[in-house]
């Protein structure tokens, strides 16, 4: 009799202890169905879209917007590229990309969309002359920026909850401005003229850029150098002929070359000798990325200054 008493005790017990196990899985399980991440509805080109509080997977089809991304702290999971083999960013940028193997999803004008929906992004970001906001849509939440430079970076930052490290980072850069000017004063007469190059190949030639490009405005706007005349005089890029270039007569040249053989061939010319700015030996080469974006600015101020001054950084 005591036996069997024991053994309706351990039973009822084992029963009690699984009804109990049940009911905190079926809470559990109940719990889970019920999370659902946190959402807010931003303004954007488009009209409204909502999107998640803190995406985890952004996916950007406008190349530029990688590097404003990392500026701010963000790691998107795919990113198309403005150049082939490499995403748009500084160079210690763009190792960290390709070491957390970011997927490439191709040139910025045709992007991927099949490889956009494998990756599974739970936020894509467009620019306005992206023509695929619909079918984008299809695939995650999409929001369109139809604004560039600085005003495109605090936007994003806004979407993105990132205020705080926007703000950091643009009154660092502008600390940065302020001594540049302060320095550039010093070395540049008032009467000195600059122009800004692009050098891009036997197909598209040579390229001046508008005047609210990235590059123009850090130059002209905030650095305060005197543009040569028609250098900084459009509002879309321009073609300048050999004969225009060397009546501009710039007394400083900063030229992004993409191509350097068809540079040199055209720089050889005895013609470009009789400017100011190759007779004093002050044409400067730099890259695309310190022309493009916001980080790029930051290290194409030191280049400017080194270059001007004749100083290393």
């Amino acid at each position: 009799m005591k036996k069997f008493k024991v053994s309706k005790g351990i039973a009822i017990l084992m029963l009690m202890v699984t009804l109990l196990a049940g009911c905190k899985s079926t809470s559990v399980e109940t719990s889970k169905v019920d999370e659902k991440p946190a959402t807010r509805i931003v303004k954007h080109a488009m009209g409204e879209t909502e999107i998640p509080v803190n995406p985890k997977r952004i996916a950007v089809l406008f190349a530029r917007d990688v590097e404003a991304l990392m500026v701010l702290g963000i790691t998107p999971i795919a990113a198309t590229h403005h150049r082939p083999g490499e995403f748009d960013a500084v160079p210690e940028f763009n190792q960290a990309l390709k070491d957390a193997r970011v997927i490439d999803l191709g040139d910025q004008s045709t992007p991927n969309l099949e490889k956009l929906l494998e990756v599974e992004p739970d936020l894509i970001i467009l620019t306005e002359w992206h023509e695929m906001y619909e079918d984008a849509s299809k695939i995650a939440p999409t929001v369109k920026i139809d604004m560039y430079g600085w005003d495109r970076f605090e936007e994003l930052a806004s979407i993105l909850g990132k205020e705080a490290e926007a703000e950091a980072f643009k009154e660092s850069y502008e600390k940065k401005i302020i001594e540049a000017k302060s320095v550039i004063k010093e070395h540049v007469k008032e009467n000195e003229t600059t122009l800004f190059l692009n050098v891009y190949g036997v197909q598209w030639g040579m390229g001046i850029t508008e005047k609210t490009f990235v590059f123009n405005q850090l130059l002209y706007d905030k650095l305060g150098l005197t543009p040569a005349p028609g250098a900084n005089d459009s509002d879309e890029q321009i073609t300048p002929s050999v004969e225009g270039i060397v009546e501009m007569n710039p007394d400083y040249i900063f030229v992004s070359i993409w191509d350097q053989d068809y540079f040199d061939e055209i720089f050889s010319q005895d013609v470009f000798q009789h400017i100011n700015a190759f007779k004093n030996n002050r044409v400067y080469a730099i890259e695309s990325y310190h022309t493009r974006n916001i980080k790029g600015e930051t290290l194409a101020i030191d280049l400017i200054l080194e270059s001007i001054t004749g100083e290393k950084k």
